[in-house]
């Protein structure tokens, strides 16, 4: 069977995820299935091969995103800002995985950052219900979604910081 739901169970059991975080992969599969867009949930399955990413115990994804100083996307000239502990929302995004950099609020694994322009990175908190697009560049580790929360700030040394910027 190759239903998306199947193939993430094999996958997270293969990489020994099923045992020991069982609790928090029932409300990640549960997310992933409530997600409109049929395509983006097999595109899911790809993005989580790679394994670089942390699932929450609500279901959801914490990614990365690197940003301005300002917290502002780097995309429309820091236009659509980034605030710790709020959701940031877009109305007009891109479904097609084909189209690399296109429409959408854009995060990836900690892997492809170095590859992502900005100054400050922040963790972003993603329901896989929200995500509409594993594009398939770079191995697919980079997405876009239509809404996510702003967890907080990734300092060099690897912590998080819960604060906003000064």
């Amino acid at each position: 069977d190759t239903t998306p739901l199947t193939k993430m169970i094999k996958l997270l059991k293969q990489k020994g995820l099923i045992d020991s975080e069982i609790e928090r992969i029932k409300p990640f599969l549960v997310n992933m299935l409530e997600n409109p867009y049929i395509e983006a949930v097999h595109e899911i399955y790809d993005y989580c091969k790679n394994m670089d990413f942390e699932i929450t115990e609500d279901g959801c994804i914490l990614a990365y995103k690197n940003v301005r100083k300002d917290l502002g996307s780097i995309h429309d000239g820091g236009k659509t800002k980034h605030e710790i502990g709020k959701y940031t929302e877009v109305e007009s995004f891109d479904t097609n995985r084909r189209h690399e950099c296109s429409s959408g609020l854009h995060f990836c694994s900690k892997s492809y950052l170095s590859s992502y322009s900005g100054d400050t990175t922040i963790i972003v908190k993603i329901n896989p219900k929200d995500i509409v697009s594993i594009p398939i560049d770079y191995n697919h580790t980079k997405g876009r979604c239509k809404r996510y929360m702003t967890v907080g700030i990734l300092a060099k040394n690897g912590t998080l910081q819960t604060t906003n910027l000064e």
